[in-house]
């Protein structure tokens, strides 16, 4: 991808993740500057990203300053959220910077689950 303010000729990779809307609010994924992808914004489906702090730093932005920064690479994207950096891998490893895309055609599952009755939930999710 190119990104604002960086040269042009300069191709920066980053991983990407393909959520939905409600991904964030599902997994209290707490929204730090700007606002999380929402359905009343035509828009936030394939034109909009959000960056978790880490991707801030690594780019020498401050969070304030990243909101509205473009981004190309099938399209063009502006930046409509930072996200708090959590930890997507095992704990031993560090918070890499990484970023969202909203694609409402997702037909991809997750489940957040307690761990306290396992079996239950297990049984629960069968039966669904």
């Amino acid at each position: 991808m190119f990104i604002e303010g960086f040269a042009e000729d300069e191709f920066y990779f980053y991983p990407t993740f393909m959520v939905r809307d409600e991904f964030l609010e599902v997994f209290d994924i707490e929204v730090v500057e700007g606002r999380g992808f929402s359905r009343k914004f035509a828009d936030d489906t394939l034109k909009s990203i959000m960056i978790n702090e880490s991707m801030v730093k690594d780019l020498g932005w401050t969070n304030e300053s990243a909101i509205g920064k473009r981004f190309r690479s099938d399209g063009e994207e502006r930046v409509i959220g930072v996200f708090k950096d959590f930890h997507l891998r095992s704990m031993h490893y560090m918070v890499e910077p990484m970023f969202f895309v909203c694609w409402d055609f997702l037909h991809n599952m997750l489940i957040k689950v307690s761990l306290e009755d396992m079996q239950t939930t297990l049984r629960k999710i069968e039966k669904e």
